[in-house]
């Protein structure tokens, strides 16, 4: 017959490596754990971040005016718990309000594809000669609102034409012949490939005129387990 006392000993024995092969399970299943966490949240994120983008690019199309105070707080509510930040007026216009605290920024741009020289937009500029931008992205329109530091880790994908805009964000030199309207550099060289690329599975290309509505929200997010932000584009 056992002894109760060798038994007990026994038991305390296995209780003890229970717990060390508990633990080392457990070190093992942490970051597991934490990446599943990380990456639901971020999910979660982005999936906020596309219905943000989409919504105000709808607006846009139909005639909303971001570039006013009003409608960028409509923005600030349809991304709450993002902390976009636009500051607290509600009237008047400013198609540059990046001078804002919170984590997100908003970039709405209106877009038009001018075609070769030989499509209706050249030759009603005077012809070859004139047109400056034929077969070029050139920004009708462009606002920006939130934080603007938050560029220097994600910018709009259509750059920042130097031309002169007016206080709605419009631009008012003449999109055919003036160069500084052009979507700068690389950003000409990623919409073309996305606009008017011949792979199959592109889009159809754009033909002279047609226009492009864009909306882009950026939300970068801090902390331990926030991940590095969230990007969202729409099309209209």
């Amino acid at each position: 017959m056992k002894s109760p006392a060798r038994a007990a000993a026994r038991h305390k024995g296995k209780r003890g490596h229970l717990i060390l092969e508990f633990g080392l399970v457990t070190i093992m299943f942490i970051p597991l754990i934490i990446g599943v966490f990380v990456t639901g949240i971020n999910m979660v994120r982005s999936i906020q971040a596309n219905h943000i983008a989409r919504d105000i690019a709808d607006m846009y199309i139909h005639g909303s005016d971001f570039s006013s105070l009003g409608m960028q707080q409509v923005a600030k509510k349809l991304a709450t718990g993002l902390d976009l930040q636009v500051g607290s007026g509600t009237t008047g216009n400013n198609p540059n309000n990046v001078n804002n605290g919170g984590r997100g920024i908003v970039w709405i741009t209106k877009l038009e594809y001018i075609g070769d020289t030989t499509s209706p937009s050249c030759i009603a500029a005077g012809g070859a000669a004139q047109c400056t931008n034929a077969s070029k992205f050139v920004v009708l329109e462009q606002i920006r609102f939130g934080n603007g530091t938050l560029e220097a880790t994600k910018d709009t994908t259509a750059g920042h034409p130097t031309a002169a805009r007016d206080s709605q964000g419009r631009v008012t030199v003449d999109v055919v012949k003036t160069s500084s309207a052009q979507v700068p550099g690389t950003y000409q060289t990623a919409l073309g490939a996305l606009w008017q690329g011949t792979n199959p599975t592109s889009r159809t290309p754009l033909v002279d005129g047609q226009v492009i509505y864009m909306a882009e929200v950026f939300f970068l997010h801090t902390g331990s387990f926030a991940g590095r932000g969230v990007y969202a584009r729409w099309f209209f």
